[in-house]
This record gives structure tokens, sequence and C-alpha cells, in this order.
């Protein structure tokens, strides 16, 4: 879990990514593995907080 302080500097990272339109990679636990992806973000949904990547490819 994370704490208010690490939201905030996962927003701002996220948000300064945005404005200059860099690459992120993205860490996801999914089935049991962790799994990397890289791409632009393209907008954040506040409501979900699901972000949508462009360009998105899957490391491993």
């Amino acid at each position: 879990m994370l704490d208010e302080y690490q939201w905030q500097e996962f927003d701002e990272k996220i948000h300064y990514a945005m404005t200059l339109t860099l690459p992120i990679k993205l860490t996801v636990w999914e089935g049991g593995y962790f799994k990397n992806y890289m791409g632009i973000v393209h907008r954040v949904c506040q409501d979900s907080f699901s972000n949508h990547v462009e360009s998105s490819k899957q490391e491993n």
C-alpha cells in the first residue's frame, strides 16, 4: 500500500512525463508475476486512477 506522500510523488512523476511526452516504465503485478511495460502516458483517469499508455510494449 502507498501512503499519501507516495501517491503524490507518483502523481507528480506521471504529470511530468505527460507534460514532456517522456516514456515511462510501469511494473505491474499480474497473474502472480511482475510485468514491465514501457510507453507514453496519454491520459490518466482520476476516477479509477487508470493510466492510458500509447505505444506500450511488454518487456517480459
